[in-house]
């Protein structure tokens, strides 16, 4: 970004502005989509862990959903870990 000291004039000052504000507005749009992206696994993630519990809920209505999911989960995170 050096090249501010090569500007001699206001017109290359606001071309320079408008390029530099193009940039900026696409780093905004691959932020933004990363981060819709992101939301959308986690709803994913949450509504299969909300079947789950449902599924569970049917067949064994006397236990206690975190104490039969998280166990499972926490299994399930370590592998992706290691």
């Amino acid at each position: 970004m050096n090249t501010f000291s090569s500007i001699e004039n206001l017109r290359q000052l606001y071309s320079e502005k408008r390029q530099l504000e193009k940039k900026v507005r696409r780093q905004e749009k691959v932020v933004l989509y990363d981060l819709n992206s992101i939301h959308s696994e986690a709803k994913k993630w949450i509504d299969g862990a909300f079947r789950v519990k449902n599924i569970v809920k049917y067949f064994l209505p006397k236990v206690e959903f975190a104490t039969f999911l998280f166990p499972i989960l926490k299994r399930i995170l370590r592998k992706r870990k290691g």
